[in-house]
């Protein structure tokens, strides 16, 4: 059984992984940054189209960087290192489940958190988030096995994988550890466990050996445009100001984690409703507060976005994954119906698209939905899926023998198969429907040896597919424009555009 779960965790995260295009911003940003760097050959910085990058540190560029010389320039080489972290954060997730309540939960709380539609989209996505999750993960769990057994090795390596994390996405993998270590020692020994992890020289030697060098010589080089750009923009003032307009009401994540972790939000509920009683379980209370941390931290936070709540999605899985293996025919039910409802969700999804897109208020949005490619291999796909779960969910009503004892349960099987149709389908669909356009002109750009200036856009995928960036955001003559057709060039008479489609076209600036 164990084997068979790895091979379909495998799939889930490495099969189709370059199908899609790359998504624009975060996406488009993080691959074309990495390939700047190969090509700059200046390791300890990045810039995006030439100019310098703040956003993130470094660690997750590296490994794109690392990934791309190794495989080529490909959206899946540059996707390769999420997939890779969040991949051996599910075996550890497994492996700590199964040590604390047995096999079976530990198989389940390793496919819920690999086949949470949340988990899977950021899995398999070229930016810091799987990384970062990854790290996470490996610094609260060896943080509690320390907290368990009283060793000072696991504490270490909490300081270790926590550095890692600092160099992936700054402060905030320093803040939830540190969070979830001291409420959870205030409730059961007036902090003094937590006092004494927290100064352990050896463990701050470590931390400041793997973290200290990369952050002095950024700080050395770029001085306050450094610290205004990374520390204060995107730390302190993406905490108490909504940047670029990502503001919501203090109850969003209360509303998004359900649905991040579907189809698995019915045991979310079931845990919710246990959660007084299990307050009393040391380890349970523990990644209550994990989880508790991360959506109370990001309610009140400025910028909100979806994603931010995967940061309390691996204890929520451990939970969930103890619920299950213990858990009543009615709860069963219910993620039946859960897993029923998003393959059905992946089947219709073009023929919801394109009911709807008329309905969609930003013109260039509405105009892609209405030119979506074909959705025939989705919609059987989808069929095929929905025929092969009430095959499953028979199965595991009537208790069949339907497979050797070393296959996955029938709804453990129904969740990866659910997983399948969204990597395999949905997600390339999706791409090709928003992103295709600028993929395409990007590559019409790298046949032809031209580098594009995006006007009145930013899309810096189009720079990672063409091979070239101009350096400038400001078109003047002479220069080859991309242009969308709700945004067109006005300003001086264009040649006749050398390339077209869905509404995008290049054309080039009479000299």
């Amino acid at each position: 059984m164990q084997v068979l779960a790895g091979v379909a965790l495998v799939a889930l995260y490495l099969w189709r992984l370059g199908a899609a295009p790359l998504f624009d911003v975060d996406e488009g940003a993080f691959a074309q940054a990495s390939v700047e760097m190969i090509r700059s050959g200046d390791w300890g910085h990045t810039t995006l189209n030439g100019v310098d990058r703040f956003d993130k540190p470094i660690l997750v560029y590296w490994l794109q960087a690392a990934s791309l010389l190794i495989f080529g320039i490909h959206e899946w080489a540059v996707r390769l290192p999420s997939a890779l972290s969040i991949l051996l954060a599910t075996l550890a997730v497994g492996r700590f489940a199964t040590r604390q309540w047995g096999r079976t939960a530990g198989l389940y709380a390793a496919l819920i958190l690999a086949t949470s539609a949340g988990v899977l989209a950021i899995g398999r996505a070229s930016t810091a988030d799987g990384l970062l999750n990854a790290l996470l993960i490996a610094t609260a769990l060896s943080l509690w096995s320390h907290l368990e057994s009283g060793e000072r090795a696991p504490l270490r390596w909490a300081y270790a994988w926590s550095a890692l994390g600092v160099l992936t996405k700054g402060p905030i993998a320093i803040l939830i550890p540190l969070a979830t270590l001291t409420l959870w020692a205030l409730s059961r020994d007036r902090g003094r466990s937590a006092w004494r992890a927290l100064t352990d020289l050896r463990g701050l030697l470590i931390f400041f050996v793997i973290a200290g060098p990369w952050y002095a010589y950024a700080l050395m080089r770029h001085g306050d445009a450094f610290i205004e750009g990374f520390i204060l923009r995107h730390n302190v003032q993406r905490f108490a100001s909504a940047l670029e307009g990502h503001s919501a009401s203090l109850v969003y994540y209360l509303l998004v984690v359900p649905v991040l972790l579907m189809p698995w939000t019915p045991v979310l509920l079931s845990c919710v409703s246990q959660l007084r009683k299990q307050w009393t379980d040391p380890v349970l209370r523990y990644l209550w507060l994990w989880a508790g941390f991360v959506i109370a931290f990001f309610s009140i936070s400025g910028t909100k976005l979806p994603h931010y709540a995967l940061y309390g999605v691996a204890p929520l899985a451990l939970l969930m994954g103890r619920q299950l293996a213990c858990a009543g025919h009615r709860l069963r039910r219910a993620v039946w119906g859960a897993v029923t409802v998003q393959c059905l969700f992946a089947a219709l999804a073009p023929t919801i698209v394109a009911n709807s897109a008329v309905h969609v208020d930003d013109v260039w949005i509405r105009d892609l939905l209405l030119t979506a490619p074909a959705g025939e291999a989705l919609e059987w796909a989808g069929l095929l899926m929905l025929a092969a779960v009430a095959i499953l969910m028979y199965a595991g009503a009537r208790r069949v023998r339907w497979a050797p004892a070393f296959m996955l349960p029938p709804l453990a099987t129904a969740a990866v198969l659910s997983g399948l149709l969204w990597v395999g389908w949905l997600i390339p669909w999706v791409g090709q429907t928003l992103q295709e356009p600028f993929r395409k002109a990007g590559l019409w750009a790298h046949a032809n040896d031209v580098a594009l200036v995006p006007f009145r856009m930013n899309m810096p995928s189009v720079l990672f597919y063409s091979g070239r960036w101009p350096g400038t955001t400001t078109p003047v003559p002479g220069d080859w424009i991309l242009q969308r057709r709700d945004r067109p060039w006005t300003s001086s008479a264009l040649e006749p555009p050398v390339f077209e489609h869905r509404g995008l076209s290049i054309a080039r600036i009479q000299p």
